[in-house]
């Protein structure tokens, strides 16, 4: 069967008796290559192809796993249930009830905007993980200052709308012909093509109003899509739009500043404790608005050649405010003006392990003076001009040469770009009023400030720090892929290519400066002055007075406030950086059926990565430049064990490059004099990775399995810690030192395993489920890291989470139709800061969705996330030190979905 590959063979003896949707497609490919094909047999695929509609959440299903079964590598797949509706409004949601997959919802410690961000594979972080869309890279983003200076590879999947999608491709396993990058594994999100759709002229769009139980606002959201092609099905045109607002708000609570208590402390017995010196009472709002279209264009001028231009830009406007109201107990810790003349508490004091989990400072705690002593700072981290965007331009080619040989190509340029303002506007209040806290059982700080409700002007002054942060990414790529068909049933065909691509990112950061007069208390107007809301804490506590509500100033003062007095025009050269990466590859791949039953491919892809980097590293020299090489093997083997049993074995070497922001740059906290430092000599993280596998689809629209995998990792990043100097900006650019995470390469391996079930079980009901188990360890030791040989060290890799479990269920008829999906993984490491680990804790999410079609063309929609409204805490070491713990509330979308 000269000119059929594995695949097709397998598909075509799978269709022989039921004529699936992919056995006609195939069939009729393989006509239009040369294979001998009858005439009525291709009127007869003609004939059932003009029938098959697949919507719906069983016909989605049986797609996946049709698409899973014969896949000749690990994959796991993901369909649309229709034109522009995916199962969930986040791409990242529908991802993380895939077994091995995971995904965060935020990028560093900041804790959670309510939103999926970014995906993992095997338990390990995202930054192992890549993310293509129609297999090339996306450059993108972010809206969030300390996410803007690390510089992450990772797509931002809230930039990625899912009415795009029409269906993605979990790779598990890697193969020569996959674009290196992702050394756990690569995500490819793949759009509709417009020859690909049945009928000349489709139109589709939906209009839903979203309801934020925490902000109690709803807003509109409008998505459209238009496809028409030729009667002849040689050139058709894509277009899609869409418009999304969303108004945020999160409750937290926040150990802003945690250090140890002094030798000579007022109370002997609790000196080296553990003191929160700023526990905060935090709003955070946002305003986020994400806009954008995709469009493309496909023509066929000759039945061999295929042509297509794709475009696409994508904007999320995100304005927040993040009001953290704080108990001060810094003079008390260190005496008025660090005087050292602390202060011993009032009343009692509790203490759990090294950690002072409640203590409360009174009115009089400095004597009758009490000079500096306030009890309320409130810091209005004001970002009004935050923005992110994604944007490519793609051209792909495809020239069947001949029956037995196709070339394929892409050419195209993707920029991804984030700015943010990010100012803080401080005042002072409760001139000897006193102020403590005390940390509940879920880690929330209950604040006891006496008279606290109220703003006071007591001569404290405004005061003022901040930046402004630009960020731009931006490749320009292409590639040449061939596959040419053999003689020879043990090789049936071999892939081959080459691919080079120029990549820039930059970083510059602009150092603040305020004019006269910004710290005048006394223009704060009274109508500027408010309280938190009554809704805006859900069911926390905040203080021990019955409807006590923290005082406020209000979001538009402070906007006016930056707009009027802050400038930035002064560049933060030791935190700003440019990096040049030139990368070239060629990969060959063989094709494999040694046996009827056995099939699969194997395969090398040489990379060769040099890097151009510009940075600040104190004491070191301006530039740096890197090269290396990587030769990545691969093997998949597929076996038919039984009728519908399949087994896979897969071994391969992956590679993944640090993080830019790992390379360059840092993120300093000037209060804290601590930060996360850069380290330019950084190398790839490479990975040999295992896996073993088991699928048996035991029934229609059924599958049961279970793997094992193992990863050897060489370069997996860890952090080193040592005090650095570096220019404080809150003192005029005075050299200080900083207490400094800094990562270095580092050796790891992680084992773990993985079980899935899924089935239609009865008519139009059906359940899912599955488990991931992962087991991720920092093998070398660092003296100055947290893996360090002492008895109370932490390997963990960050990022792994050891279990993570997803459960769901459906029912589906003619016109009713309701999925819900819960989802959790354990606690898992996040990153590091001033020489300590910070931990994301165990957490989970209920997602439900009801749909009604009301006809062919009409059906209504209403969907739900969060349910479960769950607490989020991050953590420092250990649980007892408290870095904040988050509420986002619950989604509600409804709506209407009109196609034609």
């Amino acid at each position: 069967m000269k000119g059929i590959n594995t695949v097709e063979k397998r598909v075509l003896v799978q269709g022989s008796s039921r004529k699936t949707p992919i056995a006609i497609a195939v069939a009729m490919l393989a006509m239009g290559m040369g294979v001998s094909t009858t005439a009525a047999q291709a009127q007869e695929a003609k004939k059932a192809e003009e029938v098959v509609v697949v919507t719906g959440i069983r016909a989605s299903l049986q797609q996946s796993l049709n698409q899973k079964k014969n896949a000749e590598s690990l994959v796991e797949v993901i369909t649309a249930e229709d034109i522009g509706k995916m199962p969930d409004k986040n791409v990242a949601d529908s991802l993380s009830r895939v077994p091995g997959v995971t995904t965060t919802s935020a990028g560093s410690a900041e804790g959670s905007f309510g939103e999926n961000e970014h995906v993992q594979l095997r338990g390990l972080s995202s930054q192992f993980t890549l993310t293509t869309l129609n297999g090339h890279s996306v450059s993108s983003g972010d809206w969030y200052g300390p996410n803007i200076a690390n510089g992450g590879r990772s797509v931002s999947y809230t930039l990625l709308p899912s009415d795009l999608v029409g269906r993605i491709v979990v790779h598990k396993s890697s193969q020569a012909d996959l674009l290196e990058g992702g050394a756990a594994g690569t995500v490819d999100i793949q759009t509709r093509k417009p020859l690909e759709f049945k009928q000349r002229l489709t139109t589709s769009a939906s209009v839903e109003a979203a309801y934020s139980s925490a902000a109690k606002k709803t807003d509109p959201s409008l998505s459209a899509l238009i496809n028409w092609k030729s009667e002849d099905n040689t050139f058709g045109v894509l277009g899609q739009v869409f418009s999304q607002q969303r108004k945020l708000q999160r409750a937290g609570s926040e150990g802003v500043w945690w250090d140890k208590t002094p030798a000579n402390y007022a109370d002997p017995a609790l000196a080296g404790k553990n003191l929160s010196l700023l526990s905060g009472a935090t709003l955070f709002e946002q305003e986020r608005k994400r806009q954008g279209g995709y469009l493309e264009a496909q023509w066929k001028p000759a039945s061999n050649v295929t042509l297509d231009l794709s475009g696409f830009l994508s904007t999320v406007d995100a304005k927040n405010f993040n009001t953290n109201y704080m108990a001060d107990t810094i003079n008390a810790a260190n005496g008025p003006g660090w005087n050292g003349k602390s202060a011993a508490p009032t009343g009692p004091v509790t203490v759990k392990g090294n950690t002072i989990t409640s203590v409360f400072y009174g009115k009089d705690a400095f004597g009758p003076s009490s000079a500096g002593a306030y009890s309320v700072v409130e810091d209005v981290a004001a970002r009004p001009d935050a923005k992110t965007d994604s944007k490519f331009l793609n051209f792909d080619a495809k020239w069947v040469v001949n029956p037995d040989l196709t070339f394929t190509s892409k050419l195209g340029q993707t920029k991804g770009s984030g700015k943010t303002q990010d100012v803080g506007f401080e005042v002072l209040s409760g001139w000897n009023q006193g102020a403590g806290y005390s940390l509940t059982d879920q880690g929330i700080f209950v604040l006891n400030v006496p008279g606290g409700d109220k703003f006071v002007r007591s001569g404290g002054g405004i005061g003022g720090w901040g930046s402004y942060t630009e960020s731009h990414d931006k490749e320009t790529y292409g590639q040449v892929d061939g596959e040419l068909k053999l003689a020879f049933d043990k090789v049936p065909s071999i892939k081959f290519g080459a691919r080079v691509a120029k990549h820039e990112r930059d970083l510059t950061k602009m150092a603040m400066t305020l004019g006269k007069g910004a710290d005048d208390e006394s223009q704060i107007p009274d109508s500027a002055i408010g309280n938190y809301g009554s809704n805006w804490y859900g069911n926390l506590p905040v203080n021990p007075t019955p409807g006590f509500s923290p005082f406020k100033i209000s979001n538009e003062y402070v906007a006016s406030w930056v707009a009027k007095y802050a400038t930035f025009n002064t560049h933060a050269t030791q935190q700003e950086f440019n990096i040049k990466e030139d990368v070239s590859a060629a990969y060959a791949m063989a094709n494999l059926q040694p046996t009827d039953d056995i099939s699969g491919n194997v395969g090398v892809r040489l990379v060769r990565t040099k890097m151009d980097i510009q940075a600040f590293l104190p004491g070191g020299k301006p530039n740096y430049e890197q090269s290396f090489t990587d030769i990545l093997p691969s093997l998949n083997l597929r076996a038919d064990l039984a009728k519908n049993l399949v087994g896979r074995f897969a071994l391969n070497r992956g590679m993944s490059r640090p993080d830019f922001g790992q390379m360059a740059g840092n993120d300093l906290r000037d209060l804290e004099h601590n930060g996360v430092g850069s380290n330019p000599y950084l190398k790839p993280i490479r990975s040999n990775n295992i896996d073993f596998s088991a699928e048996w689809y035991f029934a229609p629209k059924a599958l049961v399995s279970a793997g094992i995998f193992a990863s050897q990792l060489k370069g997996v990043i860890a952090y080193g810690h040592s005090i650095l100097p570096y220019a404080d900006a809150s003192k005029q650019g005075a050299i200080a030192n900083y207490d400094i995470s800094s990562p270095v390469n580092s050796d790891g391996k992680l084992v773990g395993l993985n079980a899935a079930y899924e089935q239609n079980i009865w008519g139009g009901i059906g359940v899912s489920a599955n488990y991931t188990y992962a087991d991720g360890k920092q093998t070398s030791k660092l003296a100055e890291g947290t893996c360090n040989g002492k008895a109370t060290e932490d390997c963990s890799l960050y990022g792994t989470s050891k279990n993570s479990y997803n459960i769901g269920a459906f029912y589906e008829d003619d016109s009713f139709s309701a999925r819900v999906g819960y989802s959790r993984r354990s606690t898992y490491k996040l990153g590091n800061r001033g020489g300590a680990d910070y931990f994301q804790s165990a957490n989970a999410s209920l997602n439900i969705a009801l749909n009604y079609t009301l006809n062919k063309a009409i059906q209504f929609t209403l969907e739900a996330q969060n349910l479960n409204d769950p607490l989020l805490t991050v953590y420092k070491t250990d649980t007892t030190q408290i870095a904040g713990v988050y509420k986002n509330g619950k989604t509600i979308y409804g709506g209407v979905r009109i196609k034609y």
